[in-house]
Parts: C-alpha cells; sequence; structure tokens
C-alpha cells in the first residue's frame, strides 16, 4: 500500500525544529478509534471532549503529539454480527455505521 505524501507548514517557534534538516524525511501519525461503555438508557451522561499535547524536552529529538477524546452518548440501532457493524445514533439523530475492524471485538 503506497503512503500518501503531504506538505506541512510548521511554525519556526516549534521546539527542536533547527534539528530537522531540508529534504530530510519524518514520520506523522494518525490514529484514530472508537470506543463504547454500555449505559443504561436513561443514564444522564453528557458529550465530553478532553484535549492532551505533548512536546519533546529541549534539545531532545523532536517529537509532539496532540489528541483528543470525544465521549458521546448514542443508541445503538443494530448490530450486524456477520457484516461486523453497528449503527447508532445521537442527539442529531442521524444514524451513523461503523465497521468492527479488530478482531478481538468481532462476534
Amino acid at each position: 500500500m503506497k503512503r500518501p505524501s503531504i506538505a506541512v507548514v510548521v511554525d519556526q517557534t516549534v521546539r527542536n525544529l533547527p534539528q530537522v534538516q531540508l529534504g530530510e524525511k519524518v514520520v506523522a501519525r494518525y490514529y484514530e478509534s472508537i470506543g463504547a461503555d454500555l449505559r443504561k438508557a436513561n443514564d444522564p451522561s453528557e458529550p465530553t471532549i478532553e484535549l492532551a499535547d505533548a512536546v519533546a524536552e529541549q534539545g531532545k529529538r523532536p517529537a509532539g503529539l496532540i489528541g483528543t477524546s470525544t465521549t458521546l452518548p448514542v443508541t445503538i440501532v443494530a448490530v450486524d454480527t456477520k457484516a461486523n457493524v453497528v449503527r447508532f445514533y445521537g442527539a442529531d439523530k442521524r444514524v451513523r455505521e461503523i465497521e468492527i475492524t479488530r478482531p478481538a471485538a468481532q462476534a
């Protein structure tokens, strides 16, 4: 599988950036996941968003991360164990579908 190339503009104030030389290849990773916590239908859970970030110490190899965690109460409307698909809706009532790709989570 060929990985896409992208151009990234990085502000000069980024810590340890002078260690990176023009033309060097850098690695950026993007992860996305979804988890579930089953609760009773009348659970008063509210939507939440949490942010996290970190940077390398001064003088260390350039590195950083940024992440978000969004928690939304949803209602499951269908579970298709043959296709490994779950359908659900949130406050907007729009039905969404996700494929369960992790073998340990599949039926």
